[in-house]
């Protein structure tokens, strides 16, 4: 491949290991915690450009095969949903921006149905999120619901689908009328009653802690896949995968390490201030070694110290630098892997995938190793889905808005993104 694509793909701000170790390294005895459930408020509000929040709250009583919301006073039980909405933000390096008129986007308005927690998971007090993917039509209703990944039992998932579905939006506005918007994707976080650990959780997760700055990796990920199954609230399966993202990290597995962290947006009531901290700052490297451009400057506004711990110039500089890029009219190369040793509901088996949001509207892969299946597009008003081959670009129309790409294939197959303009 000629000298003038840029490999994109160094790390930013350390080296590998010193960026996992530094994700559970310094921590006390008491750093994992057995609390109470954060206050949250009843309100819809706006946080940043692509995240809307539902906070919800009552106890449960039992009416049923499910638990509604209402009032029960031996018991909170507090439901957060995240709307996650693509940002109306112009691609860097695209003078026209993704957008035709002016553009609305669409906002929660009112569900038919109250949100239920499922009988048997608050019976055992298991906790989890799930996120699912889905379209608002002109008119409010919901489309086209599919579960993208969760954390919990199933019964959160069909749960999850059965709400949706029975909620009304306001209805995107472009140019003034109302329009469809595909590929929103939203996060139900069902809680029962701690942001905490139980004892013999935190013991366990202290061990793996030792096992990883020890270098006992196989130890420490057969601890984990043994805990997983009793972990039952959020904040366990939170410290879980920020673990299982250490171990990748030091597998040299960084990509699947991402997968782990994504999971985690919204965690920061379960981590403490200092973890939190050396969490984002995991994830911003990362996204920043792979050249997920859109994705780190998606994380850096979750920060309110970036430049005030050591290193972070290095972290500064390297986000400086892909921005510049972007900004130039060089194409982006990014390096590309079908995960291959992340859990089933991080990477479905039915068709895994990797994910990558562009920069530019034009795009090609090159370099294939292994077998490649679909190229596919979620976009604000469109899905598209192609034959994955080297060597043929693809185009996306600015009507078509902001979009995900996702490459799907064989585990282990590797190849190279091009990200340009035409």
């Amino acid at each position: 491949m000629p000298a003038l694509y840029p490999q994109l793909g160094h790390a930013a701000g350390g080296g590998a290991a010193a960026v996992a170790a530094s994700a559970v390294s310094g921590q006390p005895k008491t750093a994992l915690r057995a609390g109470s459930v954060p206050n949250r408020r009843h309100q819809i509000e706006q946080i940043g450009c692509n995240r809307f929040e539902i906070h919800y709250h009552g106890a449960a009583q039992h009416h049923g095969s499910d638990f509604p919301m209402s009032i029960r006073p031996t018991r909170l039980l507090s439901i957060l949903a995240s709307i996650l909405l693509v940002c109306a933000m112009p691609a860097l390096g695209d003078p026209q921006g993704v957008y035709q008129g002016a553009y609305v986007l669409a906002e929660p308005e009112s569900c038919g149905v109250s949100a239920r927690y499922p009988k048997s998971e608050y019976n055992s007090d298991r906790e989890g999120w799930v996120d699912l993917r889905f379209t608002v039509k002109a008119d409010g209703s919901i489309a086209d619901v599919e579960p993208v990944t969760h954390m919990g039992g199933d019964a959160f998932v069909d749960q999850s689908v059965r709400w949706l579905r029975n909620c009304r939006f306001k209805p995107a506005m472009e140019n003034g009328k109302p329009v469809d918007t595909q590929n929103l994707v939203q996060r139900f976080h069902f809680a029962i009653n701690a942001s905490g650990a139980s004892k013999a959780v935190r013991t366990r997760l202290m061990d793996v802690n030792d096992m990883i700055q020890q270098g006992r990796l196989d130890e420490a990920e057969a601890m984990l896949d043994a805990l997983e199954p009793d972990a039952r609230m959020i904040y366990e399966l939170v410290h879980i995968l920020l673990r299982r993202a250490s171990i990748m990290v030091l597998r040299e597995r960084s990509d699947v390490a991402l997968l782990y962290l994504w999971q985690l947006s919204g965690s920061n009531d379960y981590l403490e201030k200092d973890e939190y901290g050396r969490y984002l700052r995991m994830q911003l490297q990362l996204e920043l070694k792979h050249g997920l451009l859109n994705n780190a400057l998606w994380t850096l506004p979750h920060f309110k110290d970036l430049g005030q711990r050591p290193g972070d110039e290095k972290i500064v500089e390297a986000l400086e630098k892909l921005k510049a890029i972007a900004a130039s009219d060089q194409p982006m190369m990014i390096n590309g892997r079908i995960p291959a040793e992340c859990r089933g509901m991080i990477c479905p088996s039915t068709e895994p995938g990797w994910d990558y949001f562009p920069v530019r509207r034009t795009i090609s892969l090159t370099g294939i190793e292994g077998n490649l299946k679909q190229v596919v597009g979620y976009c604000r008003n469109k899905t598209f889905k192609m034959k994955a081959e080297a060597d043929v670009t693809w185009t996306i129309p600015a009507s078509w808005g902001q979009c995900a790409i996702r490459v799907t294939g064989e585990p282990g197959s590797r190849f190279k993104l091009i990200d340009e303009n035409m």
